[in-house]
């Protein structure tokens, strides 16, 4: 069989089969990229035992409200000493596992009246000299809802601690220290993405 005759037969035992398998990625795409994690119940009851005002910092309130999917949190932070007042958000555990995916992702309003950054961590045990967590930050202006999202192994953008999503211990929201009232309404907080097994996955 010359290199002609090869070609030929490749092709015809390969387009039948083409079809199948595009029809299976097509239904593995979309099941993949919709898995996810709620890592809180904002309606589920005694949801505030696992809700901690950051390092018992002062200036920090936070109310279970209606939100656009359910039942939301609205954290307001009030000027004063803090420099970076917010909450965390504790597992019903020791630790969440999320080895199964990529990133953690809260959506968020900015219910104030300015510009306002809100930063979510993402946490493990470990020495605070270290930096023991990956974090991001996203900037909205007031009435406007947006997804801010920590990719594990990134922080800022940038490679950050090499994460261990199988024992995260918290996740924070907090915002900046600045000399008017901050308040945000969150309306979800879960994993997701897939894990690459990389020590700094692509965002």
């Amino acid at each position: 069989m010359d290199r002609r005759q090869f070609d030929q037969s490749c092709r015809r035992r390969l387009v039948p089969a083409m079809p199948l398998a595009l029809a299976c990625l097509a239904l593995l795409g979309p099941r993949a990229s919709a898995q996810s994690k709620p890592l809180i119940d904002f309606g589920a009851a005694g949801v505030e035992s696992r809700i901690k005002v950051n390092d018992g910092q002062l200036g920090v309130e936070y109310k279970v409200v209606a939100g656009s999917k359910g039942k939301a949190l609205e954290l307001t932070c009030e000027p004063g000493q803090s420099a970076y007042p917010g909450i965390a958000l504790m597992p019903e555990g020791k630790v969440w596992d999320l080895s199964a995916f990529g990133h953690v992702e809260a959506q968020v309003v900015n219910t104030g009246e300015g510009n306002s950054g809100l930063s979510l961590r993402v946490d493990n045990e470990g020495d605070s000299q270290a930096n023991p967590w990956n974090g991001e930050t996203t900037w909205l202006k007031p009435g406007q809802a947006a997804t801010v999202r920590v990719y594990f192994g990134y922080s800022w953008g940038k490679p950050g601690y090499a994460l261990d999503p199988a024992t995260v211990s918290r996740v924070l929201l907090f915002v900046g220290k600045t000399d008017r009232v901050q308040s945000y309404r969150i309306d979800s907080v879960v994993a997701g993405g897939q894990q690459h097994g990389r020590r700094h996955p692509v965002p």
